[in-house]
């Protein structure tokens, strides 16, 4: 195990760094996405935006203890390969929607399989010593603001070849990070630390001390230990609007967030 350990956290790493530039490389097209497909306004494009960041979050919160206990008695391994492949062909439903209604098909199962975060953190835990668990936890703050930084400069110049075209990109790298972990993951946790799966610890209503560790302040969800102010997130949009010309500073905005965050 111990040999394996740094593919490993490399690969934990890059998963995570993936999964926050595929939430970013997203951001600066979806009004436009949505405007196409309605046929709306700014204002129309920014109400469907705002119950979609709604379905996703529902799912984030009501699934990511789900897939913490499936992984307690499944094995790491098994949960970040199916929420890897998962997102892969969420992105791929995305970037070929016919409607509005399988976007927000989509953001559910996004909503689903991005709860990974609290699996890679479990992972984490189980290869870390105490002599390395701080800086291993740090890695994930790191992945969060760099993914951050890239994702939304990433959608924002592909953006200018198709509103569709950033979501083909964020396929692309989930689905090949899919591939390596395939073949590099190794499994973290021992058969015999295992324990079987109970609805009680998998219900997020009972989980009080997971709730509130998350919505430390109003407007602000803690992901992995990083503040996401959610008001931020529909500030550029608001100021550059959802015109075709406007994808690349909205990227650049965002951008400019995740570095002085």
């Amino acid at each position: 195990m111990h040999n394996s350990k740094k593919p490993a956290i490399l690969f934990i790493f890059i998963t995570l760094l993936i999964d926050v530039i595929g939430f970013g490389i997203i951001i600066p097209v979806m009004p436009s996405l949505i405007a196409e497909l309605t046929g709306g306004n700014m204002s129309v494009a920014s109400q469907y935006g705002g119950w979609m960041l709604f379905a996703f979050a529902s799912m984030q919160f009501l699934f990511s203890p789900f897939l913490g206990n499936l992984s307690d008695q499944y094995g790491r391994r098994p949960v970040l390969l199916f929420s890897l492949f998962g997102f892969g062909l969420d992105y791929l439903l995305l970037a070929y929607a016919p409607s509005i209604a399988w976007l927000f098909v989509g953001r559910i199962i996004a909503g689903i399989t991005g709860a990974s975060f609290t699996t890679a953190a479990a992972y984490i835990a189980d290869i870390s010593t105490p002599e390395t668990r701080g800086q291993n936890f740090g890695m994930i703050g790191a992945a969060f603001g760099l993914g951050f930084i890239i994702g939304p400069v990433l959608g924002g110049v592909l953006g200018e070849f198709g509103s569709r075209v950033p979501f083909l990109a964020a396929a692309g790298l989930t689905l090949l990070n899919w591939i390596y972990g395939y073949f590099v993951l190794p499994e973290s946790l021992a058969k015999e630390h295992r324990r079987p799966f109970e609805w009680k610890r998998a219900n997020p209503y009972l989980r009080n001390t997971y709730l509130e560790n998350r919505l430390s302040q109003p407007g602000q969800l803690t992901v992995c230990g990083e503040k996401i102010d959610l008001g931020k997130l529909n500030l550029p949009v608001y100021v550059f609007g959802s015109r075709e010309d406007h994808i690349v500073p909205v990227g650049g905005a965002y951008a400019t967030t995740g570095l002085l965050s």
